[in-house]
């Protein structure tokens, strides 16, 4: 297999390695604030680790953990396809530090501001920005053929939620189409699979 050839096996190291070194500079950077604060406590360093890693894509799989190989044969990155829930269920659920929680409100409100002022200037600038979320050009810059998505994967779960509510979808013509929300869910959850799996169903 590919990935057990040395190039392959070595640049996944450094890659996993950065992913890890970083998420431990954000985690003692807060927690050396909250120290010098006298606020930090077993729970909450534990709430802002468990947020660091749902951010970063590493989303906690649950009684299923053990099985997370296993489950990234008919799933596309089931860590990152939870972690994307997790994400915003974080900032709602009762066991968030409240410390954390204000953290997490920042960064989400820090990050939907980023992205749309990004998609503000490429419209600025010429692109073509859908705005309709029913369609699955939803909050993309499109140039040409070119499709530019700035919300790290986010942008599905809005829209597939939008199309399961109304029972509609628009199409990349501009067409407003009746669907069944059956085939909405049927369509997401393929959206998730490996591509061996999709090509299979």
């Amino acid at each position: 297999a590919l990935q057990d050839r040395p190039v392959f096996r070595n640049a996944q190291r450094a890659y996993v390695t950065m992913l890890n070194k970083l998420r431990f500079d954000v985690f003692t950077t807060y927690a050396a604030k909250w120290e010098r604060q006298g606020t930090l406590t077993a729970a909450r360093a534990k709430s802002l680790a468990d947020y660091i890693n749902v951010a970063t894509g590493r989303g906690n799989l649950g009684k299923l953990g053990p099985l997370a190989s296993e489950l990234s044969v008919p799933f596309f990155a089931p860590r990152l396809i939870v972690s994307r829930f997790q994400t915003v269920a974080q900032l709602v659920t009762p066991r968030t530090d409240n410390a954390v929680r204000l953290l997490i409100a920042r960064d989400l409100a820090s990050f939907i501001g980023a992205g749309s002022a990004l998609l503000g200037l490429a419209a600025y600038a010429g692109a073509k920005v859908e705005l309709d979320p029913r369609s699955s050009d939803f909050g993309k810059a499109r140039i040409g053929n070119q499709r530019i998505d700035v919300w790290g994967g986010f942008q599905p779960f809005v829209r597939y939620t939008v199309q399961f509510i109304t029972g509609e979808r628009k199409t990349t013509a501009g067409n407003i189409q009746e669907y069944s929300r059956w085939n909405t869910l049927g369509r997401f959850a393929q959206s998730k699979l490996s591509p061996a799996a999709g090509a299979a169903t």
